[in-house]
């Protein structure tokens, strides 16, 4: 687990709160399932040895399992690339740009998928998020020049946004 205050005050909101609703797809759910997920994610990354720094792509749409997800890769210091489903086609060669080292693919009513892509590509800022022990979150836009550009967001300057 590595340091991150803005995560960390999120998840003590959260804790303090564990029984009051939080509304999902699948009906109404509790802050204390989100966190029950939040651990189980956990212990699968570290099983399949997702560390700090793996970049880790999501494939599925916004759940309460995905947004356990998010949060343990972040919590565990990775690199979260999101896509949602209507972005298969193009995915392969974006998980290439982002250097994605495993793919996690969540369908509503099976159990996830968990593909190793291999080594990743490191580049130097995927590199100094490493070194740093930052997790960060890759957001793929196209802008003003339909070539598929990604964004590398620093994970606790993003959450220090919520607290």
């Amino acid at each position: 687990m590595i340091d991150t205050p803005g995560l960390d005050a999120i998840v003590d909101r959260m804790r303090s709160g564990s029984s009051s609703p939080a509304s999902w797809d699948s009906g109404e759910r509790t802050y204390g399932d989100l966190l029950g997920a939040v651990d189980a994610w956990r212990s699968r990354l570290a099983s399949i040895g997702v560390t700090r720094g793996t970049v880790v792509a999501l494939h599925g749409d916004w759940s309460l399992d995905a947004c356990a997800l998010l949060i343990a890769l972040f919590i565990d210091g990775a690199i979260a690339v999101p896509f949602i489903p209507s972005a298969k086609a193009e995915m392969r060669a974006l998980m290439g740009i982002a250097g994605a080292e495993r793919l996690v693919t969540l369908v509503p009513g099976r159990e996830p998928d968990i593909e190793s892509l291999g080594g990743g590509v490191d580049n130097e800022l995927i590199s100094t998020f490493r070194a740093r022990s930052r997790p960060g979150l890759v957001v793929f836009t196209s802008g003003s020049t339909a070539v598929p550009n990604g964004v590398l967001h620093d994970g606790q300057l993003l959450l220090r946004k919520f607290v």
